[in-house]
């Protein structure tokens, strides 16, 4: 029995494993067959030229996040755009890039940005596999970065712990490029703020790249290892190793002994040393500077004598320092320095050195400064300064050290060391309390750049700078911009010959009474925009002797110059101008300006130009060539005196706006526009305004594109006629005050008139005293948001038809009618007044009117309705009105409420 159970269970054992290598053999015959399946499609696709992929189904994203939210470049630069992750981690990571203005910037399929154009896009990623996921990158593009430039030096060596400000300038454009974004190759080596200011972090080399746009200045920095030992901040303490001083034998100082042979400290004479230098052949054990750590003793600074104690040769195994022994030369050279540079010249001590961030070079005895730290109102920078016995020269590395300053008053430099800066770039920009300045003792004469210099230094009165050489500056640009409490500014002494920016030099130098400028070289001048503009205070002014022959730029050049009685001009070669955009403009008191030689034939713009010169009796501008001029806008508006005016040879015809352009010449009777061509111009609002004495004007030729009339003809109150009935006045959208106050024209065609796209009439005819009919019956009025004033005072009209008038987008009719007191009829009784909120004084002053329906106004909205029918004193009783709108008051007055 036993052996019959224990064959069964080997059978049972035997069937199992069969089982499991039958199931073994299917399972590899499955692996096999699926090997050549694929090995058979690959080798198909390769055949076809198309591989099959079998890829697992992608999961829908539900967030997307991009590498960048937002994010600021210029044109011409690219942005690589890219999604940084998806939820859930496994979705599909494909999507659509698209741009949300491709004029600013296009995306291409890989989310690569190209800035096109100034301006801002939003870049948009869209899921692929859900369209209703999206990410978005915010872009700022500045404007392209033409040019920059380093105003420093092209490489510095510090020491870990100190720093040093950088600083870059984009010189192209002057606006609107991206700021400059700064960077550190090694940032273990030296670490860079966003405002340039190098930090030292170890020893080594790295460097510093400033960029703007797709321009780049690189710097190269050098951190090199401490000395030792290191200075300590008063000055007593001994050199580093690299001073000659017998203070290397610090190292004896262990022999404290010593220092009774006080008799050596004639160290003056420490020259003589060398006699030590014996103990060099110790040199080799430099190792031993450490020692200096004894250097505290140097108040026994005496025992330099120890140096001679040969006994002590033994440790002058210490005395390594005797490599250095011939520098012993500089020890004296502090000193003696402070005789033989300048003994006039003060020295500031540590007191005044710690008014200020600096840095020390003690190898070649300079003091850097960095910025100015004090509370103190009043600063003097001292040539040089003392620390214990030693005295450094002192040097600045960038020219901002008061930059913005809000506590200094008054300023005074030495003869302070700025070889190395070549820029005085806003020295003193917006020191807001800043009364008095004195650089005389600068030497100047490296100095390319003083833009800015006292830029919006609202408080200065006086600056001394009689002693400063301009002989290597091109750029004085905005230098006295601001200094609107300058009395008097002496720059006679300025030589200018380099210079080419004078843009806005003066400018807001609004109390300087007197500046002689009389011996400025302006041959090498670009730009003049705004140089003396708003000097209101300025009486005298020579510039005869300028040379303007490479000035472009001339705009607002005496602009505001509300004192000034004479100019001379006459002697300006203008061959290069482009702008001459309000030049002379609030030049009030200028009896006579002599402008007859100037050559225009490359301006394109002369806005505003003699606007406001409102004493000139005579103005010759018949040789202008004016075939380049786009903008006449305001031109000679405000010339009140002027009694003729020859612009018959102006060529016109690329001028877009003539808007203002006499208006205000209230003395001319007389004025040829009759060869202008006006095919371009699109905005001739207040062209004639005011031109009160004008009898005729011939503007029958006038072809137009004009969206913009209003007050063209306005106050022309002595004008018997004018010729407008062939104007093309489709594109006008502006009516109002058209010919407001024209109270001496008998009649006027306006028939022909196409209104189709006017929203305003207010005033069109007021004031029109002498015309007896109007021709308004054709008038498309349908866009017409106002109407108040239309035909006020018009008192001479003895009919007018507007029942055709579509009413239905007026919002005012205030004193439509008012005033017109020769109308025996009115029929507004279709009007449209669902819109209308201001009814007042519609037909007050219509006297002679007998009937008027208004029964089918709708005053609903109206607010304002008094003196409706004020005057009109043959209605009495006589209006037909809506009940229950409308309330009668005294003297037969209708008043209109909102029900």
């Amino acid at each position: 029995m036993i052996s019959i159970g224990i064959e069964k269970k080997h059978r049972v054992v035997r069937h199992k494993r069969k089982m499991e290598d039958e199931n073994m053999k299917k399972e590899t015959f499955k692996r096999c067959l699926a090997w050549i399946l694929m090995v058979v499609l690959i080798v198909s696709g390769i055949g076809t030229g198309q591989i099959t992929t079998i890829q697992a189904a992608t999961r829908k994203p539900s967030k997307i996040v991009l590498n960048e939210k937002e994010v600021s470049t210029s044109v011409g630069c690219k942005v690589k755009l890219k999604v940084k992750s998806v939820s859930p981690k496994k979705a599909s990571r494909d999507v659509k890039w698209t741009s949300s203005n491709k004029n600013v910037a296009v995306v291409t399929s890989k989310g690569v940005v190209t800035a096109k154009k100034k301006g801002n896009v939003t870049i948009t990623a869209t899921s692929k596999t859900n369209k209703k996921v999206k990410a978005k990158c915010k872009i700022k593009i500045y404007a392209a970065t033409k040019s920059m430039k380093n105003q420093g030096k092209k490489s510095y060596e510090l020491k870990p712990g100190k720093s040093v400000n950088l600083k870059v300038k984009v010189t192209n454009p002057k606006k609107g490029y991206q700021p400059i974004q700064w960077s550190s190759a090694n940032v273990k080596v030296a670490k860079v703020t966003n405002k340039g200011k190098v930090i030292a972090v170890a020893p080594g080399k790295t460097t510093i790249v400033a960029t703007s746009g797709t321009k780049k200045i690189k710097i190269n920095i050098k951190v090199s290892k401490p000395h030792v030992p290191d200075r300590e901040d008063n000055g007593e303490t001994s050199e580093t190793t690299e001073t000659p001083q017998p203070t290397p034998q610090p190292t004896e100082t262990p022999q404290p002994t010593e220092t009774p042979q006080p008799t050596e400290t004639p160290q003056p004479t420490e020259t003589p040393q060398p006699t030590e230098t014996p103990q060099p052949t110790e040199t080799p054990q430099p190792t031993e500077t450490p020692q200096p750590t004894e250097t505290p003793q140097p108040t026994e600074t005496p025992q330099p004598t120890e140096t001679p104690q040969p006994t002590e040769t033994p440790q002058p195994t210490e005395t390594p320092q005797p490599t250095e022994t011939p520098q012993p030369t500089e020890t004296p050279e502090p000193t003696e320095d402070t005789e033989d540079q300048d003994s006039t010249e003060e020295v500031g001590n540590v007191a005044e050195l710690e008014k200020w961030e600096y840095e020390i070079d003690q190898n070649n005895k300079i003091v850097t400064l960095l910025e100015y730290t004090s509370d103190q109102p009043d600063v003097f920078v001292y040539s040089r300064y003392k620390l214990g016995n030693v005295v450094y020269s002192t040097r600045l590395e960038n020219a901002d050290i008061l930059q913005g300053n809000g506590i200094i008053e008054s300023v005074e430099f030495g003869k302070v060391d700025i070889s190395d800066l070549g820029s005085l770039d806003g020295m003193f920009s917006n020191c807001k309390k800043l009364k008095n300045v004195n650089i005389n003792r600068l030497d100047t004469s490296n100095i390319y750049d003083m833009e800015k210099m006292f830029y919006n230094c609202i408080r200065l009165k006086t600056i001394e700078l009689n002693g400063i050489n301009t002989s290597a500056v091109t750029d004085m640009g905005e230098m006295f911009r601001g200094c609107s409490n300058l009395t008097s500014l002496d720059v006679s002494h300025f030589d200018t010959g380099a210079v080419t920016y004078m843009s806005e030099m003066f400018k807001d130098c609004s109390k300087l009474t007197a500046l002689d400028v009389s011996n400025f070289n302006t041959e090498s001048v670009t730009n003049m925009y705004n140089m003396f503009g708003n000097c209101k205070k300025l009486e005298k002014l020579d510039v005869r002797n300028f040379d303007t022959s490479n000035v472009s730029d001339l705009l607002y050049m005496f602009w505001n110059c509300e004192s000034l009685t004479n100019l001379d001009v006459s002697n300006f070669n203008t061959e290069s101008a482009t702008n001459m955009t309000v030049m002379f403009g609030g030049c009030s008191k200028l009896t006579s300006l002599d402008v007859s030689k100037f050559d225009t034939s490359s301006v394109t713009r002369m806005r505003w130009m003699f606007s406001g010169c409102s004493n000139l009796t005579s103005l010759d501008v018949s040789n202008f060539n004016t075939k380049q001029v786009t903008d006449m806008s305001g031109m000679f508006e405000g010339c009140s005196k002027l009694t003729s005016l020859d612009v018959s040879n102006f060529n016109t015809e690329l001028v877009t706006d003539m808007s203002g352009m006499f208006e205000g010449c209230s003395k001319l009777t007389s004025l040829d526009v009759s060869n202008f061509n006006t095919e371009l111009v699109t905005d001739m609002n207040n062209m004639f305004c005011r031109c009160s004495n004008l009898t005729s004007l011939d503007v029958s030729n006038f072809n137009t594109l004009v969206t913009d009339m209003s007050g063209m003809f306005s106050g022309c109150s002595s004008l018997t006629s004018l010729d407008v009935s062939k104007f093309d006045t489709s594109s006008v959208t502006r009516m109002q005050y058209m010919f407001s106050g024209c109270s001496n024209l008998t009649s006027l065609d306006v028939s022909n008139f196409n209104t189709e796209l006017v929203t305003d009439m207010s005033g069109m005819f007021d004031e029109c005293s002498k015309l007896t009919s109007l021709d308004v019956n054709n008038f498309n009025t349908e866009q017409v948001t106002d109407m108040s004033g239309m035909f006020g005072e018009c008192s001479k009209l003895t009919s007018l038809d507007v029942s055709k008038f579509d009413t239905s987008s007026v919002t005012r009719m205030s004193c439509m009618f008012s005033g017109c007191s020769n109308l025996t009829s009115l029929d507004v009784s279709n009007f449209n007044t669902e819109q209308v909120t201001d009814m007042s004084d519609m037909f007050s002053g219509c006297s002679n009117l007998t009937s008027l329906d208004v029964s089918k106004f709708d005053t609903s909205s109206v607010t304002y309705g008094y003196d409706m029918f004020l005057s009109c004193d043959n209605l009495k009783g006589k209006v037909k009105v809506t009940q229950g709108k409308w309330t009668l008051t005294g003297y037969d007055d209708y008043v209109i409420f909102s029900e």
